[in-house]
């Protein structure tokens, strides 16, 4: 198919190429072509998107290590905490602890130094639910959560501790039932468990059972499920042939079916985006920060079709409440969406205007964070951002979750 250069749309990618588009066109479709050098000005830069793979830029060598062992693996970040997996196992956790959510066997004021949490081992991931509940799955298939306690989000029979007038567990409990646990999905108020046989278990209320559930019960779904996908407030599944399971509202908003070759990008946010085998990525859902990556919807809120942000080259993607980061072949991390503190890498001089009105603190395209390189994987929350390089270290920015005081940009390293 060929795309006829009227009324263009030109977008610079990372790899160099010059990427023309007729508007309305999915670039993802079909190979964009320039008819002639008069349509476009510079029309000798003008390249193939997506760029093929096999001609995408390569990763520079690794850094030396720059990191003590046991260095950081992957990370997650909440509204109120975050933690890191370590590479024996360990897990640390920093910030606020009013509910207990670090695991240090006390609700304190929490610290910003990233604390051991005592007696955990064999830390395969880590998860955030909510405000203040943290959840493990270890590496012989248990779950252990800990932390705050609303409609039965820990999964255990009755939370044990209190953290004012509310229900917490002060350390991490072992959730009884579940076992051959390959992931979790979390909800304000709920989560879900995948076990390796494709059997989903589902407790508290994250709306896929008959009403909130103290502790794991087995949800019929009507096939094999292949992965959870985290919003905001419930789980979606997608079963192995790409249907999701899921109440009626959300299935509204994202659509009945998720092409099975699609990997999903991990994160927790009223948005999705995927990657495609072709190294470019597609995104749909609420679009008021800009979060798609996409052109400013008539209907801001939704985008229900899965739309181009036009980055190829893509190594993994991660979303948050309301931004989005990918990692591309050549090591470089590119963000978009808000950019109220910094976490889409922009700096406040460099916003765009937001879709839905909120302003101009957005990052409407995806766009390089400059000062970070030699990057392996990116882990995003609500207010920043977080990267781990080759040599090992972790680099941020965005707000530290108030613990700097102020937004950190450029990145700059963490203390992990």
């Amino acid at each position: 198919m060929r795309i006829r250069a009227l009324a263009l749309v030109t977008f610079v990618a990372g790899c160099g190429s010059v990427v023309t588009l007729a508007p309305g066109t999915d670039s993802g479709a079909a190979t964009a072509v320039v008819d002639s050098a008069a349509d476009v000005p510079n029309a000798s830069a003008v390249g193939v998107y997506p760029t093929p793979l096999e001609r995408c830029p390569v990763a520079p060598p690794p850094l030396p290590s720059a990191a003590t062992e046991p260095s950081v693996v992957s990370m997650v970040m909440g509204p109120a905490h975050e933690c890191a997996v370590y590479r024996d196992g360990s897990l640390r956790c920093r910030g606020n602890n009013s509910y207990g959510q670090l695991g240090s066997g006390g609700g304190d004021e929490g610290t910003p130094t990233p604390r051991e949490v005592a007696g955990l081992r064999g830390v395969r991931r880590v998860w955030i639910a909510g405000l203040g509940t943290t959840m493990t799955v270890h590496e012989d298939g248990t779950v252990r959560t800990w932390g705050l306690e609303p409609l039965g989000v820990l999964g255990i029979a009755e939370a044990p501790d209190r953290c004012g007038t509310l229900a917490c567990s002060l350390r991490p409990r072992l959730v009884v039932g579940l076992s051959d646990v390959v992931s979790l999905g979390a909800g304000i108020s709920g989560a879900c468990a995948l076990r390796r046989d494709g059997v989903v278990l589902c407790w508290g209320g994250v709306g896929l059972t008959r009403g909130p559930t103290p502790t794991p019960t087995a949800v019929d779904v009507g096939g094999s499920v292949r992965d959870l996908i985290e919003v905001f407030t419930s789980v979606l599944l997608r079963r192995a042939d790409g249907t999701l399971f899921a109440g009626p509202s959300l299935l509204a908003g994202f659509g009945a079916s998720i092409p099975p070759a699609w990997e999903i990008a991990p994160g927790v946010a009223s948005h999705l985006c995927a990657a495609v085998s072709d190294g470019t990525i597609r995104c749909w859902g609420e679009n008021r920060r800009s979060q798609l990556g996409i052109a400013n919807f008539a209907d801001p809120a939704a985008a229900r079709v899965p739309g181009d942000p036009e980055i190829d080259c893509v190594r993994s993607v991660a979303r948050a409440d309301y931004h989005t980061c990918a990692v591309r072949t050549d090591g470089t991390v590119w963000c978009w969406g808000r950019n109220d503190d910094g976490e889409s890498g922009a700096p406040a001089a460099q916003n765009d205007h937001c879709p839905g009105g909120g302003g101009n603190n957005c990052v409407a395209r995806p766009r390089r964070v400059e000062g970070i390189d030699h990057v392996e994987s990116v882990f995003i929350g609500t207010r920043h951002s977080c990267a781990i390089r080759t040599d090992r270290s972790v680099w941020c920015w965005g707000a530290q979750y108030g613990m700097t005081g102020r937004p950190s940009l450029p990145p700059s390293r963490a203390d992990w």
